[in-house]
């Protein structure tokens, strides 16, 4: 699956071969010249200084080692520098290679430990990518899922299911969760995926990634917790006894329809009203003190005088 550093690297390795090449041509054409001047112009030198004859021969013969060793120098000192120059940018390539081996190293190593599912998809939700906990929980191998999409793995409806939320990732190109319902090894359950968009180095979108959680045991503890609550919800209104709850500061937070019938209050006019409102007058110095003593023991005995919302007294 090609990546931003695969890009990187070719790109980097493919301007070091454009340096190397027009380095070598640079090194020619400047030899040509430097060599084609120095004979033009030493041999005309050599015509005007000295008379034909041994003298002449012998700075002519000086004056091709001379040529020979002056160039051999900077030919040296050109080519050092245009291999220092490739070296550099190959040593920085093996650098990030290096790099990208020891992250690639990481994420296998991530991906291959993770208790949750995790996986990645081509853009016709072929999958790229299937860790050894996705394998186990569909009873499959990596061979056997790698290349195909979604149908060689779920039954029919399942498959429609996950491709139609990939498909929904990809085109609007962000991270989306979705809660899906699977048969599994264990049994049906419920994963939340997180599924987001992969993007080449142009930022096209190239396929999709995704991370599942089981959440199976969470959503059957809420419902349990909801039906639970509709018990006592139902307890709390058909009670024959008055009910009510109060908060720290010893406000209405809820109350059932017989305290209201006893009362003579409608539930919305008591919620968030304080409980000694109903007090009667002549008992409501004492309210203070016998709160105090209900939220420190978490009850209270003793009678209370209430006030009917008719004014007459409740015991």
């Amino acid at each position: 699956m090609p990546t931003a550093t695969d890009h990187e690297v070719g790109q980097n390795l493919a301007l070091a071969r454009r340096r190397a090449s027009r380095g070598v041509l640079n090194v020619v054409l400047g030899y040509l010249v430097v060599s084609g001047l120095w004979i033009l112009l030493s041999d005309q030198a050599l015509e005007l200084m000295t008379p034909e004859g041994a003298a002449r021969t012998r700075l002519s013969i000086i004056k091709g080692w001379f040529f020979v060793i002056v160039t051999t120098v900077a030919l040296y000192l050109l080519m050092r520098r245009l291999v220092s120059g490739t070296m550099a940018v190959l040593e920085r390539e093996m650098r990030l290679q290096a790099e990208r081996r020891q992250a690639m190293a990481l994420l296998d190593s991530f991906v291959n430990s993770s208790s949750d599912p995790m996986f990645a998809k081509d853009t016709d939700g072929r999958y790229l990518l299937f860790n050894p906990e996705s394998c186990r929980l569909l009873n499959t191998t990596e061979d056997a899922v790698l290349g195909r999409d979604d149908r060689s793995v779920h039954p029919p409806a399942e498959a429609h299911q996950v491709m139609d939320n990939d498909r929904r990732v990809m085109q609007e190109n962000q991270v989306i969760r979705f809660e899906e319902k699977l048969v599994t090894a264990d049994g049906e359950r419920v994963f939340l995926s997180t599924k987001g968009p992969m993007h080449d180095a142009a930022g096209r979108v190239i396929g999709l990634y995704g991370v599942a959680r089981d959440i199976t045991d969470r959503i059957r503890a809420e419902a349990a917790l909801r039906e639970s609550e509709a018990r006592f919800r139902s307890l709390f209104e058909q009670s024959p006894v008055a009910y009510q709850s109060l908060d720290e500061q010893g406000r209405y937070i809820d109350v059932n329809p017989m305290l209201c019938e006893m009362i003579g209050y409608a539930p919305e006019q008591l919620i968030g009203r304080p409980f000694i409102d109903v007090w009667m007058p002549a008992a409501r110095d004492t309210f203070q003190s016998c709160f105090a003593s209900f939220r420190q023991q978490g009850q209270i005995q003793r009678e209370i005088r209430l006030q009917h919302r008719d004014g007459h007294e409740i015991v």
